[in-house]
């Protein structure tokens, strides 16, 4: 267990930092080309904070650890709206862009609707996976070309923003901490799912995740405190989209991922569940409050409580 402990902490340590340098080169790259605050959100800063399930996941797909692989991609999906949502939600209440409800979160219940189909031969194969792939390549393209065709962002260029061969440099040192610090954790949390005799896929659903979700609750509070609203929703649906699309998609044409029982009949269509549970909420008023925010929070407790009892 001493063993296993080192391998968490360096593990989280290495995706921590990875995904900080990650986030901010990502963002400072992004901001030269004049993308608007919103696209960054969906795409990049989403892109960068979801690194850390990429390097996980393809690390455990490789090991032979599917329900890892699987468990991080389905618990970091209902930890971001659930977990970092409600948090951010009681720091400051969240306002809503009209784009997110008319656009952005049906793009994620269509991703999701893809996925429960998917899995229901328990398995995700490399077909499936190029054509999770191809939807990331084609959202990711159509939020550009949206962002270049649309209203400019305000707020224009920051002064400050980093010159290019830093940020590229940021990145890089961020994609090699993200790696190894995935490689690490992972390792850890099967040593504590074997010691403990817990299964890899409620590990997966609960550590993993959460350890992998860390960018985005960093990325979330600090925008909160900087009333930046567009970066949270943006990262979060964008965070989400990216999972399924190329996190699994990639992952899966590395190696095949094979999917639990417990995954296709309880966990995958809670994450769906939550996912259109957050349409109404944010399309009554387009702000998420307080109130809000304590009810994901109590939801994410009972779902976590559930899964250990069930043990």
């Amino acid at each position: 267990m001493v063993t296993a402990s080192m391998f968490i902490l360096i593990g989280f340590i290495g995706l921590t930092v990875g995904a900080e340098c990650l986030v901010r080169g990502a963002k400072s790259l992004a901001l030269r080309l004049g993308i608007s605050s919103l696209v960054i959100g969906l795409t990049v800063v989403a892109f960068a904070t979801s690194a850390p399930e990429l390097a996980v996941c393809v690390q455990a797909a490789l090991g032979g650890s599917s329900d890892i692989a699987m468990g991080n991609i389905v618990g970091s999906n209902i930890a971001n709206i659930l977990l970092i949502l409600g948090i951010t939600a009681l720091v400051f209440p969240i306002s809503i862009e009209k784009s997110i409800v008319s656009r952005e979160i049906p793009v994620m219940l269509c991703v999701t609707a893809l996925l429960l189909y998917m899995i229901q031969d328990l398995m995700i194969t490399k077909i499936d996976g190029g054509i999770l792939f191809s939807g990331i390549v084609i959202y990711t393209g159509f939020s550009y070309w949206s962002s270049k065709n649309g209203k400019p962002n305000g707020n224009g260029e920051p002064k400050d923003v980093m010159p290019a061969w830093k940020a590229s440099l940021l990145v890089l040192i961020g994609i090699v901490s993200l790696v190894y610090g995935a490689d690490w954790f992972v390792n850890g949390a099967v040593i504590v799912a074997t010691f403990f005799g817990v299964s890899e896929r409620v590990i997966g659903l609960t550590l993993v995740a959460f350890g992998t979700s860390l960018p985005e609750v960093a990325t979330a509070i600090s925008a909160a405190l900087k009333k930046e609203c567009d970066i949270i929703t943006g990262n979060i649906i964008g965070s989400n989209i990216f999972n399924i699309l190329m996190i699994l998609g990639i992952s899966s044409l590395v190696q095949p991922i094979e999917v639990s029982t417990a995954t296709r009949l309880m966990d995958a269509p809670i994450m769906a569940g939550v996912a259109i549970m957050l349409w109404p909420l944010a399309a009554r008023t387009r702000v998420l409050g307080r109130g809000v925010g304590v009810f994901f929070l109590v939801l994410y407790g009972a779902y976590i409580s559930y899964l250990f009892t069930a043990i």
